[in-house]
């Protein structure tokens, strides 16, 4: 148990340390979310979780463990599984879309003859600015899962891999790992909030909303993520969740005019995708308590039951 506190430790203080210090020097550096330096800095912060879990495992001697870290893909018997990672993304924005344009009604550009006009405004024919747009969304539905898996596995690597396996190991439930590790994921993202990181910072309330709303919308992300690292013992799917809903937050903007708050939406960061994400988690928790009470939640338990 002592090894194990050690190692949590050791990967939050290296994880948390150069993440926090690197994001503190660029904000006081004037970098702003959007600038060239800042998206580079959040794309190697994507990396670091994996980079962290080798230099644990380094300097502790910690025998690699692939099953244990989630690397196997685990692909026979979550068939489902696999499916619900992959279009979890498009039916969350849908949703999410819905609820904004439906409270919203005035902003709404179902044609998305905005964004087509500042397409042809920008030097495109009106032909390919249609095209570019429906493309755009298609691309970002189908293949949005697929386009950033790369940093966002070795993100769920470092967090739902690593961490979260060493939280169950220490608290001795998988349920109330999540629940920690997901506070401790989306602590790790504050930062970014300070430089308007999806919300901007032209909001009355800055940076406070923000951060309130940053932090609850991963705390609830985590917890759907948490759940398909449980169920199927792999942290394929949780990436593959992640990209695609990076990939299609920004999709109902194109269907969007005038001014709204991207606090509220209809990014799906805003607070109604927030809202959507809470269903998500409630209904994560929910279950992860019900297999606790049935003894079991690991993917290995259920192979070893042969369900």
């Amino acid at each position: 148990m002592r090894e194990t506190k050690k190692r949590i430790w050791l990967f939050l203080g290296m994880g948390f340390g150069i993440t926090w210090v690197g994001l503190i020097i660029a904000y006081l550096c004037g970098v702003r979310y959007g600038d060239f330096l800042s998206n580079t800095l959040l794309t190697t912060m994507l990396f670091l979780p994996s980079l962290v879990v080798l230099l644990s495992h380094l300097i502790t001697g910690e025998e690699f463990d692939p099953a244990g870290l989630g690397i196997l893909p685990h692909i026979k018997g979550n068939i489902p599984r696999y499916l619900l990672a992959y279009f979890f993304p498009a039916v969350f924005t849908a949703v999410s879309a819905l609820l904004f344009f439906a409270s919203h009604p005035v902003n709404l550009d179902p044609m998305g003859e905005t964004m087509m006009k500042a397409l042809t405004e920008s030097g495109q024919d009106e032909a390919y600015a249609s095209e570019f747009l429906y493309t755009q969304v298609l691309l970002s539905a189908l293949a949005g899962p697929l386009l950033g898996i790369v940093t966002a596995f070795t993100e769920e690597l470092g967090f739902r891999g690593y961490l979260l396996s060493k939280l169950k190991t220490l608290f001795g439930q998988g349920r109330r790992a999540a629940v920690i590790g997901s506070l401790l994921w989306s602590v790790w993202y504050l930062p970014l909030y300070f430089g308007g990181y999806h919300y901007g910072t032209d909001y009355a309330g800055f940076p406070f909303y923000g951060l309130l709303l940053g932090f609850a919308f991963n705390f609830c992300f985590s917890m759907f993520l948490s759940y398909l690292r449980w169920k199927t013992g792999s942290v394929f799917p949780c990436a593959l969740a992640r990209s695609g809903v990076d990939a299609m937050a920004a999709v109902p903007l194109y269907f969007t005019k005038g001014s709204t708050s991207l606090l509220i939406g209809p990014s799906t960061f805003g607070l109604l995708g927030c809202l959507v994400m809470l269903a998500a988690a409630v209904v994560s928790f929910l279950w992860m308590g019900r297999q606790e009470k049935q003894g079991r939640l690991y993917y290995q338990d259920y192979e070893s039951l042969g369900k």
